[in-house]
């Protein structure tokens, strides 16, 4: 079983040979995908054209009750706490 420490030392190596490794880096640069521009906005979590889909599907009776808590939260409350009871 490896202790705290081994693990320790042995990101201290591993980060202090990085520079010496000659990695090609260029695996993680983002490629666009074929039809989309290279360049052109990408949004992270939907498209655009999901956008109405997405807000019908808020008017649905199954989020009523989450709705309502995000309507009646009290955000004053909630940011105090968080300032200042953390």
């Amino acid at each position: 079983m490896s202790t705290r420490r081994t693990f320790l030392k042995r990101s201290a190596v591993l980060a202090a040979s990085l520079p010496f490794a000659r990695l090609d880096l260029s695996a993680g640069e983002m490629k666009a995908p074929a039809g989309i521009p290279a360049g052109s906005h990408r949004p992270l979590l939907f498209d655009p054209a999901d956008l109405p889909r997405i807000r019908a599907n808020t008017q649905l009776p199954r989020f009523k009750k989450l709705w309502a808590t995000l309507a009646d939260a009290d955000l004053a409350a909630d940011q105090k706490f968080l300032e200042n009871d953390v």
